[in-house]
């Protein structure tokens, strides 16, 4: 498997966590009853530490450091890598 698969499987476990996290607060717009608001904030605060550590962790600096230096970045992946690059260090910050 390439380094650059390897980074979209990884990837998709910290899109899945956010995507959960677009729910809840939707859930919690529309259609969350009363008296849950301390319950669904903690919810979504652990999805939010989850997606964080998943993201900034060593295994992801590591993976997107290896699907850069394989591919080109001038391709679709190498600029799908440098974004992600962005977003990681963004959360570093």
């Amino acid at each position: 498997m390439s380094a650059y698969s390897k980074l979209l499987d990884k990837y998709q476990e910290v899109a899945a966590l956010k995507a959960a996290q677009g729910l809840f607060g939707w859930d919690q717009q529309v259609l969350m009853a009363p008296g849950g608001s301390a319950a669904r904030a903690v919810h979504m605060q652990l999805l939010k530490k989850m997606s964080h550590e998943l993201l900034t962790g060593d295994e992801m600096a590591r993976l997107v450091e290896d699907a850069a230096a394989e591919t080109d970045p001038s391709s679709d992946e190498g600029r799908a890598v440098a974004a992600l690059k962005r977003d990681l260090e963004s959360e570093t910050k």
